[in-house]
């Protein structure tokens, strides 16, 4: 039998080692954030994408199971972003992001051998997100990255922000970066990072494609179930707070998916609109 298991089943222990831990981490985590007023890394060079696309549109491309390799093949003409798992798909598919994603360590790990190699040849830009997080494995460190994408363009992840909250409540606070160059807040997903991005690249129209917004498998099936979706209320709370920081600022936001959950931003019909 699991130890933790059993160490929950005795109440006399469990609850005092819970708050404890409760404790160390809430301190862990405003440590990291304080740390990370230092340890910010240099990303001036994102100021080079500061409005380079205004008025154009973009594809956000996540990786859901309604995804399809027809429908990738009709975006190869157009400015796409996409993250994570896509890679895995690379030897089904002649398209391309032309701007890649990631910031979770966990994920990073796993996909490094396919990064690597996919990265030096192909023509895609990448951006990898450092977090603010230190020793869990959930941030990708300053090291690796300079390691393994030498490359690619930095963003400062904060994520230790809402960190806490995030694991002991219903709801964590989300915020939205104003400047990516300084940094790009967290929002429970990789694809709020290629939101805040879009925008601050200047694009007008962004759609989103494969942002099923559930638990169910990726279209790749080779990815970890504990890391497919995050939950559905903390992506609405997230995509949510972003449509209303965008209101007046002539952006908007629609759902290309094919079915899904997502029914935050207006739905169109992405036969309809390439």
């Amino acid at each position: 039998m699991d130890f933790k298991y059993r160490v929950k089943q005795i109440p006399f222990f469990y609850y005092p080692l819970f708050y404890i831990k409760k404790g160390i981490l809430k301190i862990w985590f405003q440590m990291c954030n304080r740390i990370y007023q230092f340890r910010r890394v240099n990303t001036n060079a994102l100021k080079n994408f500061k409005d380079i696309y205004i008025g154009k549109r973009c594809f956000i491309i996540c990786t859901g199971p309604s995804l399809t390799i027809d429908d990738l093949e009709k975006l190869s003409k157009e400015y796409t972003f996409s993250m994570n798992s896509i890679v895995n798909i690379y030897n089904k598919t002649s398209f391309r992001p032309k701007f890649y994603l990631i910031q979770d360590g966990k994920v990073e790990k796993k996909l490094r051998n396919k990064l690597i190699n996919c990265h030096n040849s192909e023509y895609t830009t990448m951006f990898v997100g450092i977090g603010n997080v230190y020793g869990n494995g959930i941030s990708i460190s300053k090291r690796t990255a300079t390691r393994y994408y030498p490359k690619a363009y930095y963003y400062n992840n904060d994520f230790a922000y809402h960190c806490y909250d995030m694991y002991y409540h219903d709801f964590a606070r989300v915020e939205y970066s104003m400047d990516c160059s300084i940094e790009i807040k967290d929002g429970f997903t990789v694809t709020y990072a290629a939101l805040e991005l879009a925008i601050y690249m200047g694009f007008k129209k962004i759609y989103l494609l494969g942002c099923d917004s559930n638990r169910s498998g990726h279209i790749d099936s080779e990815s970890n179930p504990s890391l497919k979706m995050q939950t559905l209320d903390r992506n609405i709370q997230a995509y949510t707070y972003i449509k209303d920081k965008i209101k007046g600022k002539n952006i908007k936001i629609y759902n290309a998916t094919r079915g899904g959950m997502l029914e935050v931003f207006e739905r169109v019909d992405l036969d309809d609109i390439v």
